[in-house]
């Protein structure tokens, strides 16, 4: 085995290979991050697009297709909460509980004299 300057002749291929991982995974990166700004200007300037044609059928439709792949329809789980009845209950609890907690004695008068 060769040594030079107290290197091994693998440990200079391995720190070289590694340098050049470093350089192509941080030009990987780049490339990744301009694709993904380019994808978003180019969407937008199709929804622009879409309005200046006056067509906000297409407008609305390229909204509504490129918002619900990011999102799901429904939330599954609230504050611990599942399923859609317990958590429509929970949300009337909320706002009973936020409702009834200042007294609107005064409004109902209030309501009554306009």
């Amino acid at each position: 085995m060769h040594i030079l300057n107290g290197y091994t002749v693998v440990n200079l291929v391995l720190d070289n290979c590694f340098i050049i991982c470093k350089k192509t995974r941080a030009h990987f990166k780049l490339a990744l991050r301009y694709c993904k700004q380019q994808e978003t200007q180019l969407r937008a300037d199709a929804y622009a697009n879409s309005l200046i044609n006056k067509d906000p059928a297409t407008f609305w439709q390229s909204i509504k297709k490129d918002s619900s792949s990011k999102l799901t329809e429904y939330a599954d789980t609230i504050d611990g909460v599942t399923g859609e009845q317990n958590i429509s209950e929970m949300w009337k609890g909320h706002f009973q509980k936020l409702y009834n907690s200042v007294p609107c004695d005064n409004d109902a008068v209030n309501f009554k004299n306009i």
